[in-house]
């Protein structure tokens, strides 16, 4: 049986995940709480209470992932691809070995970096986020096509030109291209490729 003071910290902290205090800095947050509790119970009851604060994280960085594949009659901001990052980053301080959640905050840092217009540090936190789990790729196609979308100089490319991008990541290709004759965006879906001999 847990004792009276234990127990009433177990509860704090229980409160403090579900409204939703889950970053260090967050005003009550439940970090505090869990440190304390990693002095009062054995191991085993910390593991449960560290994986209800992991999933609770996992959750909020899914919702704003949600958000981004349900396409632009969602607009999203700069700040909720820095918080996805900052859940993940929380994360991984409770599971530090897993490659699943440091891809997730490889492309929420690379998603927040387009509103900055830094495009080439983007590309390698989003195709390290490929490389990490392949399944980011239709993600990662999105992104592919926000940036290959903005106009064409005409300076630079002649009315039948095309310009593609090609992001290659073990077994996964994704390829966008635009065209200004056309004045559309098309891209490939990711696909497993097959080996030549």
């Amino acid at each position: 049986m847990v004792p009276g003071p234990t127990a009433q910290d177990v509860d704090a902290y229980k409160a403090a995940v579900a409204a939703k205090h889950l970053l260090p800095d967050d005003q009550g947050s439940a970090w505090p709480l869990l440190d304390k509790l990693r002095g009062e119970l054995p191991p085993e009851q910390v593991f449960i209470q560290e994986n209800a604060l992991r999933v609770a994280l996992e959750d909020q960085a899914q919702q704003v992932l949600l958000r981004y594949l349900a396409g632009d009659q969602t607009p999203q901001t700069k700040a909720e691809f820095d918080n996805g990052a900052k859940y993940m980053q929380a994360a991984l301080r409770l599971t530090q070995e897993s490659l699943y959640l440091e891809g997730r905050s490889d492309f929420f840092q690379g998603r927040g970096l387009l509103y900055d217009k830094q495009y080439a540090q983007a590309a390698t936190l989003l195709e390290q986020a490929v490389r990490i789990d392949p399944a980011e790729a239709m993600a990662i196609t999105r992104w592919a096509s926000h940036i290959w979308s903005r106009p064409i100089s005409p300076r630079r490319f002649r009315p039948s030109a095309t310009r593609r991008i090609t992001l290659r990541t073990g077994p996964i290709r994704c390829t966008i291209s635009r065209s200004r004759r056309l004045n559309r965006v098309t891209m490939t879906e990711p696909y497993a490729a097959t080996s030549r001999r």
